[in-house]
């Protein structure tokens, strides 16, 4: 994310997300306003709770968990 983010370090970055502490509820405000400003009308963040279900270990995030698409639950991610 360090590449990404113009002026900015590695370490900085780290800091900021792991060690401050953050009021996610101005977190969650500022969001939202700027979803409001960048498409012009107040708007919402779809969330997607299904999961997708699997069957290996192999794919990352894979955990018994529950599947709302499948009513129960199963692994998925």
């Amino acid at each position: 994310m360090a590449e990404t983010v113009a002026e900015s370090a590695y370490q900085q970055l780290h800091h900021m997300f792991r060690e401050s502490e953050w009021e996610r509820r101005n977190v969650r405000r500022q969001l939202i306003a700027d979803a409001n400003v960048h498409f012009g009308y107040s708007s919402a963040v779809p969330m997607d709770a299904s999961g997708l279900t699997k069957k290996g270990q192999m794919s990352a995030g894979v955990a018994r968990q529950w599947n709302e698409r499948l009513g129960k639950y199963r692994k998925c991610i």
